[in-house]
């Protein structure tokens, strides 16, 4: 039974240390478009994409090469710019299409975006684009039915759910034309961005940043057209976070290894450019362990109450990270990390798992134990059962009497 018990312990803990995080990079393709600056963040933030052309939409074996794919706005050729006119003196003799104008029909599109997603993949479809996630999977709730009621004016946006992790302040912006895309809501997603939106119906909510997850593993992203706003820290998520995410399934195989139950997370990349970065994560009332991995670099790992009270703090932390914490009441916390060192370009992971920890596997292993004792009381009565059968003859009861 020692024997058993030491084998179970021994194999929890080799299982634990076998959650690593080696990070592969997603390749990802960007459509070709005339608005969106995607492929500019993209190459700010060190991240290797390939160009698509629009015409390539309809092919589906280009939808095999990648992991991910950014849906900009304006990635059809538009109409009055594809035009040659044929005309002689005064009078406009032929009206055609140049050879540059190319149209797909915004239906098959939206299919291949499905079966894209469907298969576990990522896309990320911004402005105008919204058009296809709604198409493909009835993405969103609008207005009155009708989708381009944003007005030019004055715009105020604020980071909800998994994009409050990264940003916690609300921004201001001016949307510089009226028409863009105002959603009422998300149908079975997470709203990200929340803006008030000048409209012909006055001041409405929208939904300007969007996420749905689908059983397959896919996800499917939106982002508005956001002005003026300064966008840095938004297009960070949408180009790095976004990116990195299903890196959170190692998190969360830890946090469960422990027996806990997993609570919320964060992903990000370190930069040279970055004096430090802080994420908001939550915690529950009692015991909460923090976890973190750092793919390259050395930091120093603030953490503090969710009134911004330093409670904990480490320095020349590399590698994996963990720190149990007590919390008085359902919250959140910030961690703060600085770079340490010269090593720069690697993933960070952050997350929150609340529970006590005993052993890793603890649940399991008492499982395995149970049975285990089961066995080996069932085994031990079929063993004195065999031992005594045939220990004393079997007696004739009419010869006994005769």
């Amino acid at each position: 039974m020692k024997k058993v018990f030491a084998l179970v312990i021994i194999t929890a803990s080799v299982n634990l240390h076998a959650v690593t995080y080696t990070v592969n990079h997603p390749v990802v393709g960007v459509i070709e478009n005339r608005f969106d600056d995607v492929a500019m963040y993209l190459e700010k933030y060190k991240i290797p994409f390939e160009y698509i052309a629009y015409k390539d939409l309809e092919n589906p074996e280009v939808y095999l090469k990648y992991d991910v794919i950014y849906y900009p706005s304006g990635i059809e050729s538009e109409i009055n710019s594809s035009i040659d006119i044929r005309a002689r003196e005064r009078r406009i003799e032929a009206v055609t299409f140049n050879t540059e104008f190319y149209r797909i029909k915004d239906e098959k599109i939206s299919s291949l975006l499905r079966d894209f997603v469907k298969s576990g993949k990522t896309v990320v479809c911004s402005g105008y684009s919204a058009k296809f996630l709604n198409e493909a999977f009835d993405y969103f709730t609008l207005y009155n039915d009708f989708p381009n009621m944003g007005l030019y004016g004055f715009t105020e946006a604020i980071p909800r759910n998994r994009l409050s992790n990264y940003i916690q302040f609300r921004t201001g912006t001016v949307m510089n034309y009226d028409g863009y895309w105002v959603a009422e809501k998300i149908n079975d997603g997470e709203v990200l961005l929340e803006a008030e939106c000048n409209t012909p119906l006055g001041m409405l909510k929208s939904v300007s940043a969007g996420r749905r997850i689908f059983r397959s593993g896919g996800e499917a992203y939106y982002v508005s057209e956001l002005g003026t706003m300064e966008k840095d820290r938004i297009m960070r998520f949408f180009t790095v976070s976004v990116l990195f995410d299903k890196y959170s399934l190692k998190m969360k195989r830890l946090v469960k290894a422990w027996d806990q139950t997993f609570l919320d997370y964060a992903v990000d990349r370190n930069f040279s450019f970055d004096n430090g970065r802080e994420f908001k994560l939550d915690v529950k009332k009692g015991k909460n362990t923090v976890y973190g991995f750092f793919e390259k670099g050395i930091f120093q790992v603030d953490i503090y109450s969710s009134g911004k009270k330093l409670i904990y703090s480490k320095n020349r932390v590399a590698g994996k990270f963990e720190k149990t914490l007590n919390s008085d009441s359902d919250s959140d916390i910030y961690v703060k990390i600085y770079s340490d060192d010269n090593d720069f370009d690697g993933i960070v992971i952050l997350g929150t798992g609340a529970g006590k920890r005993i052993v890793p596997y603890f649940s399991k292993i008492r499982i395995v134990l149970a049975f285990c004792v089961i066995f080996v009381f069932v085994r031990t009565i079929i063993k004195r059962r065999k031992r005594y059968s045939g220990t004393y003859p079997e007696v004739n009861s009419g010869e006994q009497n005769g």
